[in-house]
């Protein structure tokens, strides 16, 4: 079958049938051979560095298929790969559910980049309607086109073969047939003398053989599952669109302002808009740098404590920074620049915008500073500190694009992305909370245990145990934290029974010998899970009713 998008190898080279046919095999064994792995992988464990694995068996696999069939390899997209595997390993290492949805998203998105350009030599295809096409592509059409195309080039490559080629498969199915019986009685032999070796033996056969029917079609569905992914995938990448079949007009990624005919808003417009935004932001920023940073004082005067001027605006601010960085970036390409001093003009507006924008971003981050300080730490609270610190590198490079003429902002947007989940990760956000706010409780006293417990992951184990030896938590605090420590040592002792080494989590692991560590402390609390409830009308509030 032919699409709009089966474009064979690379752009203009002519290849035969019966070689394009070898590829579809190639892709069906490649994408059979992923199922197989992701089946012994995932099948009855949970999830963990199982994950890590797989995606290095995916990218292996993709690296064969592509050595095979002798494709030129553009090594600054396989590089991806890389990244696939880093965040997908911290899938195996930190239980934050924020953490966890980012790398997987950071996961998968490398591996699309990866996979998908693993060919093309143009950073992304080279442009932004190429990279965004492409990825539409295999999204909305390629999870059925792939069979369609691939399943039928590999259909008529097995009706191609030669007598020759059917005795040599028909010999391998008698040997296969020959040897597994063999093996089994072999196996089952030495595993009545060794029990070491009978685990392993029967831990390998459950892998091969189904318990039962159920077990069977479980195993079948997972396998047809991650086949049909590794179909989409290296079709993709085998067969996907050349540059030339999405972007025919072949634009070059850096355009002269000057050339480019055909922008509809004149300068007069453009800098009007501008202006009436820098003076707005200049009239904001003078008020944060009387009240914010002026000292307490000056807010006290308009009847406000520190802490009530502080508790919003941050993700106000946040919203405007990014709507200005659109707005630099619609009027960049629609504006008519088509002289040195209109374009000197345009560049100024926006630098004012962007140096202005810092300084909201400071305030923003001042305020969420002082929010943080009187009600505590959390998730969102710290993301949106690491995140404005990522966006204000981000604007950094957008001016730098201004005022160089450079083509940045791209990669910069890449990198900046990619930056803000690695920190996170590197941080151990939930970790890092509790330790912050155990620090704070022991500077005013002030603790919110219910979050610690509940509104962080297993990550945040090892620090919280640091309050069972602190006498300054009251009756109510210690009781329920006693009672929920005890609780997670119980489930994790039993998971820690039913877990194979490919389920290992560092943070399972972490958790657990933390909790064990403090065992005695927690002796007569560690039984199954109950329906714990948090009381204590007596303990100061953490979080107020704002909900930021």
């Amino acid at each position: 079958m032919s699409t709009a998008f089966e474009i064979p190898l690379d752009e203009g080279t002519e290849i035969d049938a019966p070689l394009l046919q070898r590829v579809g095999m190639l892709i069906v064994g490649a994408s059979l051979l992923l199922g197989l792995i992701a089946n012994i992988l995932f099948y009855q464990n949970p999830f963990g560095i199982n994950i890590t694995i797989f995606s290095a068996a995916l990218l292996l696999i993709a690296f064969g298929l592509l050595d095979s069939t002798e494709r030129h390899i553009a090594w600054k997209h396989m590089a991806f790969g890389g990244l696939t595997i880093l965040f997908s390993g911290f899938l195996a290492i930190y239980t934050n559910t924020d953490l966890i949805l980012a790398n997987l998203f950071l996961a998968l998105a490398t591996a699309f980049v990866a996979i998908r350009f693993a060919t093309i030599r143009e950073f992304l295809g080279g442009s932004w309607r190429y990279g965004i096409l492409a990825f539409v592509q295999v999204a909305v059409a390629g999870w059925i086109e792939a069979p369609l195309v691939v399943l039928p080039l590999a259909r008529r490559f097995v009706g191609n073969w030669q007598p020759g080629d059917i005795q040599r498969w028909q010999a391998v199915v008698r040997g296969l047939m020959i040897t597994a019986p063999v093996v089994l009685v072999f196996g089952l032999l030495l595993g009545s003398a060794d029990l070491v070796f009978a685990r392993g033996f029967g831990d390998v056969l459950g892998w091969i053989v189904p318990d039962n029917v159920s077990s069977l079609v479980e195993q079948t569905i997972i396998i047809g599952i991650f086949s049909w992914f590794g179909l989409i995938a290296y079709r993709s990448m085998l067969f996907g669109p050349s540059r030339g079949a999405i972007d025919t007009a072949g634009q070059p990624a850096i355009i002269d302002v000057d050339a480019e005919p055909g922008r509809p808003l004149g300068m007069i417009e453009s800098g009007m808009l501008l202006g009436s935004i820098v003076a707005l932001f200049t009239i904001f920023c003078l008020i944060q740098f009387q009240y914010l940073f002026g000292g307490e004082d000056n807010i006290s005067s308009q009847g406000y404590t520190f802490s009530q001027y502080a508790r919003r605006g941050f993700f106000e601010i946040i919203t405007v920074s990014l709507l200005t960085m659109t707005l630099i970036l619609v009027l960049r390409a629609i504006t008519r620049r088509d002289t040195p001093q209109t374009e000197k003009t345009f560049v100024t507006l926006c630098a004012a915008m962007i140096g202005l924008t810092g300084v909201l971003l400071i305030a923003a981050f001042r305020r969420l500073d002082l929010y943080i300080d009187e009600y505590g730490f959390t998730r969102l609270r710290v993301e949106t500190q690491v995140f404005i610190i990522w966006l204000g590198i981000l604007f950094t490079v957008l001016l730098t694009d201004l005022v160089r003429k450079q083509n940045l902002l791209r990669v910069a947007i890449i990198i900046c992305g990619l930056g803000f989940i690695l920190t996170l990760n590197l941080m151990n956000l939930d970790a890092f909370i509790a330790r912050r706010n155990i620090a704070r409780f022991e500077r005013n006293g002030k603790i919110d245990i219910n979050y610690l417990l509940n509104g962080l992951s297993l990550d945040a184990i090892p620090q919280v145990v640091v309050l069972l030896e602190n006498d300054e938590l009251d009756e109510y605090d210690s009781d329920y934290l006693r009672r929920s420590l005890g609780s997670e040592l119980w489930q994790l002792r039993r998971d820690a029974d039913d877990r194979q080494w490919f389920g290992y989590h560092v943070s399972y692991d972490r958790a657990l010998a933390a909790l064990e560590d403090h065992a005695g402390e927690l002796e007569g609390y560690i039984e199954a899970p109950s329906d714990l409830y948090y009381s204590n009308p007596d303990a100061p509030s953490a979080t107020p009713s704002y909900s930021r």
